[in-house]
């Protein structure tokens, strides 16, 4: 099973929200941050079953980035969410190390009808 993590530092400051927290509250906020991300039912040699994998990776950058509790998150702070999932899809990707995968998380495949 791969997971997708990502820093303390570069998540909770880039969403504007590390504040006055301290390193404990941030690091432990970090490992909040992480978002299992099954494979084995996958080939993922497979074209079909590596574009799963990598819906499946962005749903988890997602999970990792945003910040559904703000309700109306400025422009700065959704850029910030967005460059966050990419970074950590980016990550997660090359973790991964699936040349199928790393291939289509490069040429930019989309979501599809069959990711499950």
């Amino acid at each position: 099973m791969i997971r997708t993590t990502l820093s303390a530092l570069v998540c909770l400051a880039a969403l504007g929200l590390a504040g006055a927290a301290t390193a404990e509250e941030r690091a432990a906020a970090a490992a909040e941050r992480v978002a299992p991300v099954r494979q084995a039912d996958l080939d993922l040699s497979s074209e079909r079953d590596a574009t799963i994998m990598l819906e499946r990776l962005r749903r988890a950058a997602g999970a990792v980035c945003d910040a559904p509790q703000l309700t109306n998150p400025s422009p700065a702070t959704r850029r910030a969410m967005a460059a966050c999932r990419e970074e950590a899809l980016s990550e997660a990707v090359r973790l991964l190390d699936a040349p199928m995968v790393t291939r289509l998380h490069t040429t930019g495949v989309s979501a599809v009808s069959y990711a499950r």
